[in-house]
């Protein structure tokens, strides 16, 4: 690979500075583009490791993994290498649920290949590579302890390796517990995973290795840092690639420094300047384009459309006209720009899309966000159009990577309960209906989380009807005790419990405040198992008191004061949470 290193290391050093747009620059309309709010971050990708196993889908997978577990028909030592033998594909598929019920369930399996292999059972595989997947699985699971759990993977491994030679920890696992722990957000742990690597004279760090701390730094949009590394790389004499560069152009993305989308552009310009002179082999490719876009983007300047389509207008002048990336970025540029026809605009343009087959689900999920910001009153109407013309093309040509996601429900939910229109609250439940129903039926895509669920909830607070109230709280109820593989990525929060009694406070109902206290004290036990996110608050507090007041019975405001002096007891004892403000003293004095 040829590479210009000074030219690269002047990258490193050119301060920030504004950009002037090129004396022959003239806006222009895209005629076509391929579009979809970009992705959060520049990923690495999974280990080429994993790949050969991605192909592999167990419909009865549940089947696949109960013997592997099942200590009644195979005693500990007894598995057969029937079943074992088959265990690195059932941890992948595990792994490829994305969800904490997944990682926990590859990491029972693990621990029982452990345990047969301690018994002497001769017919137990265990491999590094064994590991690499349920570290991979934890990475993948968001789960709010994935880095943690990751790295104990590794750790474990390291300390069997001490008997088991075989075991030595490699470049896979490594990277596996360095993007757990990027996921997270935390990059010092991440960075301290990557010493360690360096530090294990078995292992030869490459450019792979370095990619995945670069993700790490771009998912928190520390540039300056992302550069320090991409230097300590070309020190030690590690080539960069393009994602190297693009992990350093998308922490720029995602950077509040000053002059950061001009900062991406002037690294871009360089790239692109240094290929198209033959001093490096490395090629700008949509996704570098993408990051600078998204970099304008989130200016929120007047300009950041015309920034948009200037840089497409480059990109396709070098034959990047087709990147799915670049053109998902200019639509997102649109859906922000704030423009009254926005969503309009947008959708003229994925209508282009469709014909070239250009399309994706980031393209339809993009217009679809702009219908959610838009004042159009059919919004909720169009944006719900789309999702379903998705669900069509997929079923017509599943080749079209336009299924939608949990993201394209949950921005079509709030496109109808943003207005509190009568008959949204209904049609946010049955839409949810349609995701927890394609859920059961293997569409793994469309589990809700918890935004999806809050913000149903939150619509059945607003109905203010008493059929509203009873509905939020059977699936308040659903989502707490449901073992469903469907409800695994919602974690029940402080929201979730204070819509519910919302919705009962303003029910009408005779027994509306004593059915709120329930939620309360709902609310309360779920923190006290463990749920740190279900810690009730001020707003809890002050909708419990706002739902006795509201009963007009008597001992109604007498039992709301007793709430706010708890309130100012608990306050006083260090809990910052319940701090008692104005509308706690008003509800009170209005009752």
């Amino acid at each position: 690979m040829r590479i210009h290193t000074l030219a690269l290391l002047a990258i490193l050093v050119e301060p920030a500075s504004g950009f002037v747009a090129p004396s022959n620059f003239r806006p222009r309309t895209i005629a076509i583009a391929s579009a979809a709010a970009p992705e959060d971050v520049v990923e690495v990708g999974i280990p080429p490791e994993f790949i050969a196993m991605e192909g592999t889908s167990y419909p009865n997978l549940q089947e696949k993994t109960d013997p592997l577990l099942d200590t009644e028909q195979y005693p500990l030592g007894s598995l057969p290498g029937t079943v074992s033998h088959g265990s690195l594909l059932v941890l992948n598929a595990w792994a490829r649920t994305a969800s904490p019920t997944g990682a926990s369930t590859a990491a029972a399996i693990l621990e029982r290949l452990e345990q047969e292999v301690e018994a002497g059972n001769k017919d137990t595989d265990l491999s590094v590579m064994h590991y690499s997947v349920v570290a991979h699985a934890w990475a993948k699971s968001d789960h709010h302890e994935a880095g943690l759990q990751a790295e104990q993977v590794l750790n474990e491994m390291i300390e069997r390796s001490k008997e088991h030679p075989s075991l030595a920890p490699n470049r896979v696992i490594f990277n596996c517990v360095i993007h757990a722990w990027s996921r997270q957000g935390n990059t010092e742990q991440a960075e301290a995973v990557f010493e360690r690597m360096k530090a294990d004279p078995t292992i030869d760090v490459e450019t792979g290795d370095y990619n995945a701390l670069l993700s790490a730094y771009a998912r928190q949009g520390n540039a300056r840092k992302a550069e320090g590394v991409l230097k300590d790389m070309l020190d030690s004499k590690v080539e960069p690639d393009i994602i190297s560069y693009n992990c350093i152009l998308d922490s720029w993305r995602q950077d509040d420094e000053t002059g950061a989308a001009e900062r991406a552009e002037s690294i871009l310009g360089t790239l692109q300047s240094n290929f198209d002179n033959g001093e490096s082999d490395i090629r700008p490719n949509g996704r570098s384009y993408s990051c600078v876009v998204s970099a304008y983007i989130k200016t929120g300047r007047p300009d950041s459309v015309a920034q948009a389509e200037r840089l497409l207008s480059l990109a396709e002048d070098r034959g990047l006209a087709r990147d799915s990336y670049l053109y998902n970025s200019v639509l997102d540029a649109w859906a922000m720009s704030g423009d009254v026809d926005a969503a309009i605009k947008a959708e003229a343009i994925l209508n282009d899309m469709e014909k070239a087959k250009s399309v994706n689900t980031v393209s339809y999920n993009t217009v679809i966000k702009a219908w959610k910001l838009s004042t159009h009153k059919d919004a909720a109407q169009r944006a719900e159009a789309l999702l379903n013309r998705m669900e069509q093309l997929h079923k017509e040509d599943y080749t079209l990577d336009v299924g939608p996601d949990v993201y394209t429900y949950t921005s079509v939910i709030q496109c109808y309960t943003k207005h509190n229109e009568t008959g949204s609250a209904s049609k946010a439940v049955s839409l949810l209906n349609r995701m927890v129903d394609a859920c059961r039926a293997g569409n793994d895509d469309l589990k809700p989380n918890t935004i999806t669920v809050n913000v149903v909830l939150d619509a059945l607070a607003k109905t203010g009807d008493r059929a509203s109230a009873e509905k939020a709280k059977e699936m308040l109820s659903m989502f707490q005790v449901s073992s469903e593989s469907c409800c695994d990525k919602v974690n029940l929060n402080t929201v979730s419990f204070t819509s519910v009694i919302d919705a009962f406070a303003k029910s009408g109902l005779p027994d509306a405040a004593q059915k709120a206290e329930e939620i309360f004290e709902a609310m309360e036990a779920e923190y006290a198992g463990g749920n740190s996110e279900a810690k009730p608050n001020t707003r809890s507090f002050n909708t419990l008191m706002n739902a006795w007041v509201q009963t007009g019975l008597q001992g109604s405001v007498q039992r709301a004061e007793k709430l706010l002096l708890r309130m100012e007891e608990e306050y006083a004892n260090g809990n910052e949470n319940v701090r008692p403000d104005v509308v706690s003293f008003s509800i009170v004095m209005n009752g």
